[in-house]
């Protein structure tokens, strides 16, 4: 009785977890490269030149005309 009610427990925090842990290593990590940018097209042939799959520009304020370079990463 003891071990069963032992490995219950022990699979319910497992199971916790992991629900805990799987999002936060399932995320990929974007790298953003100091600048400023104003439109994609340039972004994007910048990241290219770095050996990045591509990129974008992408706001990282509301109220901001610029924004940064974020690059995809190549996964091959």
């Amino acid at each position: 009785m003891a071990t069963n009610k032992f490995s219950s427990c022990f699979l319910f925090s497992l199971m916790v977890f992991f629900l805990i842990l799987l999002p936060l290593i399932s995320g990929q990590m974007i790298p953003c490269l100091l600048g400023k940018c104003k439109n994609t097209r340039t972004c994007n042939a910048s990241c290219k030149s770095r050996g990045y799959k591509g990129g974008a520009c992408i706001s990282m304020d509301v109220r901001s005309k610029t924004g940064a370079y974020c690059c995809k990463v190549r996964f091959e």
